[in-house]
């Protein structure tokens, strides 16, 4: 038998196609003048259809995936990207084998369950073929101001005080969501984060925890009726 080709026998790169939205201009003075271009409508619905085109080809071209970023507020026109879930739910539907997902979710600036039940929802809507990214933030005008519930600031990861809590707040709750998907109920004693909240005590007088402690997970409900432990449903494809 003659030996496949050896084009055959190597290992396929996992090719990534990521799309970075960027509202285009005739220069900058064309930009200057259509200030602000990120608040053009007609152009951004423009570019989000042209982005679903380009990953449509990157799929018939048989790329491993295609993502996206996360960046908010940027009102001159760059990097327009404020729901890289919604858009990778969207590429999803459009695709036939590529893979889809985000590079990178900031995580610090979000609720860790949030994110465990949003990137699971895509995975079922791309039937398994989503795939997750964790950014740490640096971009300073969205990162402070949407990351100011847990004090999280952006960071060029310089090694300050606030690159150091940055990058702790960051590797809590990658664990958190990792955990959400891979373990049928979380607690979750954080520095940073808690669930059930108030820890302490767990969640009390809570209306249906008699259906929760006869059908919900085991271990949702302690003896005195207070939630004591979450199942993040659904669970990942």
């Amino acid at each position: 038998m003659a030996p496949r080709p050896v084009e055959e026998r190597m290992a396929q790169p996992k090719v990534i196609v990521n799309l970075y939205p960027v509202l285009p201009a005739g220069g900058e003075a064309d930009h200057a003048a259509r200030r602000p271009i990120g608040r053009d409508a007609a152009l951004y619905h423009s570019v989000l259809h042209g982005m679903t085109d380009i990953v449509r080809a990157a799929d018939e071209l048989g790329v491993w995936g295609v993502s996206t970023i996360e960046h908010h507020l940027h009102s001159e026109g760059y990097e327009l990207a404020p729901c890289p879930g919604v858009i990778n739910a969207y590429w999803a539907s459009q695709l036939k084998r590529a893979r889809v997902g985000a590079i990178g979710y900031v995580v610090g600036t979000r609720d860790p369950i949030r994110v465990a039940e949003e990137m699971a929802v895509i995975d079922h809507l791309a039937k398994g073929r989503f795939f997750a990214g964790f950014a740490r933030g640096y971009q300073k005008r969205w990162t402070s101001i949407l990351g100011q519930y847990n004090d999280v600031q952006a960071t060029m990861s310089d090694g300050s005080a606030a690159d150091r809590a940055n990058r702790e707040i960051f590797e809590e709750r990658v664990d958190q969501i990792l955990a959400c998907w891979t373990q049928e109920t979380v607690a979750f004693d954080g520095k940073y984060y808690k669930a059930p909240y108030p820890y302490a005590t767990g969640v009390e007088g809570f209306p249906a925890r008699a259906v929760a402690e006869r059908m919900g997970a085991p271990g949702e409900i302690d003896a005195a009726g207070a939630v004591r432990r979450v199942s993040v449903v659904p669970a990942t494809f």
